[in-house]
């Protein structure tokens, strides 16, 4: 989901380089000319960077994959109709199931036929032969003229714009970008288990364990069985809480007080992440199956409102909540599962990697 949002986030913030794709698959489709372009502004009005993009509302046709883990109401999502409605933009969109979306779409695609304004293009075109056989439209201009906001991103971050342009300093594609410092992964609370069992939400470390202890004492659920699990964790998730402890054991090293890279695994720090941590595991408030738990297992246990807390995406809180109580409306009701702020580690460290 992460990378598609992205897309439609910044395709829509590209503006007006998104009613240029009309038209770019050819007649073969079985629009005119005269069809594609008809959604297009009004030549008298002038794009300065801001919404809307255009005095007239703009339907734009797009073929994409939906997420391989969730399905997502688009047309239902309140930030996605919000986007639309302050760009003046409808969208037509053809969602593909992800495992059958390459088999589907590629034919299409070799074909020239049957395609819409925008398509989702799986596999980047390393090769440029959708380019070659002329499927989009070359959009280097309208970079350069309309893009606003893709210019400031391709400045932070050139390596993109680089894999994008042709040998011969060409771009036709519009890429989904992951601002990572935007977009990272976090711990997250049911918070109505903070109220059954009268605690705030916690900041350090030693509170979180203490929160996570009274989610196991208070059968949460009330059925008797100690089935809750106070603290759900995936290896690779798990390894990011080590920044509380001024650790990093993804990238396998971390920048010391000196300002020398030390390695993780072989810091005093490290131990005392494994304390913390074992002390969890073996009091049941870790789920003990960590190392090789799936997302369908977390699936389910967000179903029957067994997971107290979390270390993943804060932006998959409305699934999860949604999970958790069928009848949630996000336009109406609060987050069950919300984000909490960094946890002070042992020693002082407070961030997020």
């Amino acid at each position: 989901m992460k990378k598609m949002c992205t897309a439609i986030s910044t395709m829509l913030c590209v503006t007006l380089i998104l009613f240029m794709f009309a038209g770019c698959s050819g007649n073969s489709t079985g629009k005119s000319t005269e069809d594609a372009t008809s959604n297009a502004p009004s030549s008298e009005y002038k794009y300065t960077g801001s919404a809307p993009i255009s005095k007239e509302p703009l339907t734009i046709s797009w073929l994409c994959t939906n997420n391989s883990t969730e399905e997502y109401d688009f047309e239902n999502m309140a930030w996605v109709q919000e986007i639309l409605k302050r760009a003046n933009v409808k969208l037509d969109i053809e969602l593909i199931d992800s495992s059958a979306y390459s088999d589907s779409v590629s034919p299409r695609l070799a074909a020239g036929i049957d395609l819409p304004d925008v398509v989702y293009v799986i596999n980047k075109d390393t090769d440029m032969s959708y380019i070659n056989a002329g499927l989009f439209i070359e959009l280097t201009d309208l970079y350069n003229n309309y893009g606003y906001n893709i210019k400031t991103a391709y400045k932070n971050t050139p390596l993109v714009k680089s894999q994008l342009t042709t040998h011969d300093g060409k771009m036709y594609y519009v890429p989904a970008i992951d601002f990572t410092s935007d977009y990272c992964t976090a711990l997250s609370i049911n918070a109505q288990w903070l109220n059954k069992v009268s605690m705030d939400k916690p900041t350090t470390t030693d509170e979180y364990y203490k929160v996570l202890k009274a989610f196991k004492e208070a059968d949460i659920n009330g059925n008797g069985k100690d089935d809750e699990v106070p603290a759900f964790m995936r290896l690779h998730l798990l390894k990011m809480m080590s920044a509380s402890w001024g650790i990093d054991l993804t990238r396998g090293y971390f920048i010391n007080e000196n300002g020398k890279a030390e390695c993780s695994y072989a810091s005093e720090k490290y131990l005392e992440f494994l304390s913390y941590w074992n002390k969890l595991f073996k009091e049941k408030l870790l789920n003990n199956d960590f190392a090789t738990t799936n997302h369908d297992i977390q699936t389910n246990l967000f179903s029957n409102n067994l997971i107290g807390s979390l270390y993943h995406y804060p932006g998959n809180n409305t699934t999860y909540s949604k999970l958790i109580d069928t009848e949630f409306d996000l336009n109406s009701d609060p987050l069950i599962m919300v984000p909490l702020e960094p946890l002070t580690g042992p020693f002082g460290d407070k961030q997020y990697w």
